[in-house]
């Protein structure tokens, strides 16, 4: 997934903050170990902020801005739907396959 470089800042430092004791960026205490169901969190951030949004609100605003930048069709589609919907691709040898920014982006998050 594309990121800023404020957010792959910010996702770095939450994940050091999480500490070594979970490989998540946001763990959380049971049987999954990681957040589920993000429904306090988003309360917390709607009292904070007094913006009232929900979580197809953010869908939508991703999909806005991934369709903006150098990401393909298919690959917004896979990164928006859940998994259970198993996108598939009809023909096209670069289906699915990452544009270069895509590449470098995915590079980068390794280091």
């Amino acid at each position: 997934m594309p990121l800023s470089d404020f957010l792959y800042t910010l996702l770095k430092r939450r994940h050091a903050e999480a500490g070594k004791s979970s490989p998540f960026v946001f763990p959380e205490e049971g049987v999954k170990g990681y957040l589920n169901e993000p429904g306090k969190q988003i309360k917390h951030v709607t009292v904070e902020s007094g913006v009232v949004f929900t979580l197809h609100d953010l869908r939508r605003t991703f999909i806005t801005v991934a369709e903006s930048l150098d990401i393909s069709a298919y690959a917004v589609k896979r990164l928006a739907l859940p998994p259970m919907f198993g996108l598939k691709c009809k023909h096209s040898g670069t289906c699915g396959k990452p544009s270069n920014s895509q590449a470098r982006i995915s590079n980068r998050w390794k280091d």
